[in-house]
C-alpha cells in the first residue's frame, strides 16, 4: 500500500522551504502566514497547470480553483494522495528530478533509509525485441499459487518514467506459459513477440504518448495454463534497466505451504542455479516477500521446495 502519511509531510515540507516551489503559491495569495501552507494558492497553481495542458478544458475553467481544494486539503492533511494528484503536483510545481525521485520513493516504498539493491549479475545478454526507452520508478509484483502448488496468477503494477520523447509502449517479458493478459489501467494489450532464444513478452500500448521525464501507472493481470508435471517452484523476475522501489511476493494456498524457500538472483532469464540464495520465512498471511530500492542488469525471485 503507498504510504499516504510520509508522502504528504514530504510533499508539504518542500512547498514550504523551496524557494522555487513557494514563491509559486505565494503569487497567489493576498497574505502568506508563516509556515502555514495557502490551500487557495495551491489549487489555483495547479488549475492553471491543469487548463495550460489541455487536461481541463478552458471552458471548465471557471471555479476550478475551489473543485481542486478538496484534494490539496487532503494532500496538506496527510489523509488522501493519488497517483494522480502527486503527479499534478510535481508538474504543476516543476519540482526536479532529485526532489521527485524522494516522493516517489516514499510513496511506494515507505522508507527513507537506504537498503542494499542488485546490479549487474547477468552473465549472458540476450537480445531484446525492442531498446528500452523507460526507467521503472515503483514495481509492485505478487504471484499467487493455488491448492496444486501451482503458480496461476501476477498482479503487476508498475510506473514507468520516459526517458526519450514518444514512449508508446512498454514491452512485458514474461514465461512462455502465459495464457492471458488483462491491463486494468494504463493501457492496453499489443502484439506478443519472441525473442533472445526463448524469451517471451507482450507489448502493452499506453493510452498515451509520453514525453522526456512523463509518468504513466500501469496495472496488469497475468494469468498461467497448467504446466504438465509437477508444478513449478521457482518465479524469476529480469530488470535491463534500472528498475527502483521494487517490492517481490509470492502467495501460497494455506493447504500448500513450501517447507523452505530463498530469495534468489540468477544469471541468466532463463538458465542457471541462482548466484545467490538467502533463505525467507512464509509469513502470516502465507507469503514470501522481498522489497529493494532498486534492480538493474539481473534476474531476481524465489525458489522453494515443499
Amino acid at each position: 500500500m503507498p504510504e499516504i502519511e510520509g508522502t504528504c509531510r514530504l510533499l508539504v515540507k518542500m512547498l514550504l522551504e523551496v524557494h522555487e516551489y513557494r514563491k509559486l503559491w505565494h503569487r497567489e495569495v493576498a497574505r502568506v502566514r508563516n509556515s502555514t501552507l495557502s490551500q487557495a494558492g495551491v489549487s489555483r497553481v495547479i488549475g492553471r497547470y491543469l487548463v495550460d495542458s489541455g487536461i481541463v478544458a478552458e471552458r471548465d475553467e471557471a471555479g476550478l480553483d475551489r473543485r481542486l481544494r478538496h484534494r490539496v486539503r487532503r494532500a496538506m492533511a496527510g489523509d488522501g494522495l493519488t497517483v494522480e494528484t502527486l503527479e499534478w503536483f510535481i508538474a504543476a510545481f516543476g519540482i526536479v528530478e532529485s526532489d521527485v525521485e524522494r516522493l516517489w520513493a516514499t510513496y511506494f516504498g515507505g522508507r527513507n533509509e537506504p537498503e542494499v539493491g542488485v546490479a549487474h549479475t547477468v552473465i549472458r545478454e540476450r537480445s531484446v525485441a525492442q531498446r528500452q526507452r523507460h526507467r521503472t520508478m515503483a514495481l509492485f509484483e505478487r504471484y499467487e499459487a493455488d491448492a496444486s502448488g501451482a503458480i496461476f496468477r501476477r498482479f503487476t503494477t508498475q510506473m514507468i518514467l520516459a526517458l526519450e520523447n514518444d514512449v508508446r509502449s512498454y514491452l512485458f517479458d514474461h514465461e512462455a506459459h502465459v495464457e492471458r493478459i488483462v491491463v486494468h489501467a494504463g493501457g492496453s494489450l499489443g502484439p506478443r513477440h519472441v525473442y533472445g532464444e526463448g524469451l517471451h513478452g507482450h507489448e502493452i500500448l499506453l493510452d498515451r504518448s509520453l514525453q522526456r521525464m512523463q509518468r504513466t501507472t500501469l496495472e496488469y493481470r497475468t494469468y498461467y495454463r497448467t504446466v504438465a508435471g509437477p508444478p513449478l517452484t521457482e518465479v524469476r523476475r529480469s530488470a535491463r534497466g534500472r528498475t527502483e522501489n521494487v517490492s517481490f511476493s509470492v502467495r501460497f494456498a494455506s493447504e500448500r505451504l513450501p517447507a523452505r524457500a530463498w530469495w534468489s538472483i540468477w544469471p541468466d532469464q532463463l538458465e542457471g542455479t541462482p548466484l545467490v540464495e538467502i533463505p525467507v520465512q512464509v509469513n502470516a498471511s502465507a507469503c514470501i516477500t522481498r522489497a529493494l530500492p532498486y534492480i538493474e542488469q539481473t534476474v531476481v525471485g524465489f525458489h522453494w521446495e515443499w
